[in-house]
């Protein structure tokens, strides 16, 4: 899919008013020609008004991508509702890869302070924060990617949490291995669990209030949504469908 990252500027619609003039002593003139131009007037103004239909209208989704909350999914459905529908933000995928080879090249450069007992294991623990986010879900699996501790399922890198893994035997990850200068050392997840987040409405978006809006979209222009308090984008799109 391409991503449409853009900026919307809303135009301002100038209604046109047309104003006749007559120099004459036929009054029926002036009448003709003030009627014409209320006429044109009327129509130009009919014009400009003309409502357009809120699924038609532009639909703004930012700072998360719409998904499923429980695998990351992404609502394509959402994500194409028409023709003006973007979204601005990161992408996830892209955050993830860029991530895993930050910390892969981390490590390989600053081996001898990581490896600080000289075992040759380099251990890490992974905060995965909110475990529906697809934010959270790809940097998992890039980290995972590039560390080579990933572990496949159902066709892409398993993002679940592991719990404690000292001994490396969770199923859910697997030993990696880097060579650096020569020599072979093994990077194992030692722990990594998701953070439960209670979502504050602070800057007054909550998912009533969004829901609550939209129940006379006909009064906005366009339509801008915060994803990151709600996956829900489904029901948003649904009352601008009616």
């Amino acid at each position: 899919m391409n991503k449409k990252i853009v900026s919307l500027a809303m135009a301002t619609l100038l209604g046109l008013s047309l104003a006749a003039c007559s120099s004459g002593d036929s009054s029926s003139g002036s009448d003709d020609a003030g009627s014409a131009a209320k006429t044109e007037g009327a129509e130009e103004s009919a014009e400009g008004s003309s409502d357009v239909a809120n699924k038609d209208k532009p639909l703004v989704w930012f700072n998360r991508q719409p998904s499923n909350s429980s695998t990351g999914e992404l609502d394509m459905a959402a994500l194409t509702f028409n023709d003006s529908t973007y979204y601005v933000g990161f992408d996830a995928n892209q955050g993830a890869e860029l991530q895993g080879t930050m910390i892969k090249e981390y490590i390989e450069n600053n081996i001898d302070k990581i490896d600080r007992n000289g075992d040759g294991v380099i251990g890490y623990v992974l905060a995965i924060g909110d475990i529906g986010h697809n934010d959270s879900i790809a940097r998992t699996r890039g980290v995972r990617k590039a560390l080579g501790t990933g572990v496949e399922k159902d066709g892409d890198i398993n993002s679940e949490p592991v719990g404690t893994n000292a001994d490396g035997s969770a199923s859910a990850v697997q030993d990696g291995t880097l060579e650096i200068g020569g020599k072979k050392y093994t990077v194992r997840e030692l722990a990594s669990q998701n953070l439960d987040i209670d979502y504050i409405g602070g800057d007054g978006q909550t998912e009533s209030n969004v829901t609550n809006r939209l129940g006379n979209p006909g009064q906005y222009d366009a339509f801008a949504i915060n994803m990151v308090k709600t996956d829900n984008a489904a029901s948003y799109t649904a009352l601008l469908s009616q």
